[in-house]
């Protein structure tokens, strides 16, 4: 379950979009086996926000934050070996959890060229 909500908004020589998306995610991985079922569940935030700011029609500067999620695929989770040949054998692991980023942005434009940098953290 998801729901996001953002604002955008424009003045004179700024411009500022804000977001948040709200997910609520349940999950349960029953294997048929001895193991008990694996169960998640669990609620995260992931806002965004981009301020810009036009100096002149040749210099601007912007700033943006965003936080991403990325999930595990199912053959990372799914815990029965797969025999890829006779010396590979593949594994996965029920427990792993998605994995977030923070990304951070700083760019300024001169007359179409774009310098800057990007920070990601966890």
């Amino acid at each position: 379950m998801a729901g996001y909500i953002s604002l955008n908004n424009s003045w004179k020589d700024w411009q500022l979009n804000m977001g948040l998306r709200g997910e609520y995610t349940e999950t349960e991985g029953d294997l048929d086996t001895s193991i008990d079922p694996v169960k998640n569940s669990y609620f995260q935030l992931f806002p965004s926000l981009s301020v810009q700011h036009k100096f002149t029609e040749k210099h601007n500067l912007a700033l943006r934050y965003y936080r991403r999620i990325t999930r595990p695929r199912y053959s990372d989770l799914n815990p029965f070996q797969y025999f890829q040949s006779n010396n590979s054998v593949v594994e996965g692991n029920p427990y792993l959890r998605p994995a977030t980023r923070n990304y951070v942005s700083l760019e300024y434009n001169f007359d179409r060229t774009i310098f800057g940098g990007s920070l990601l953290f966890p």
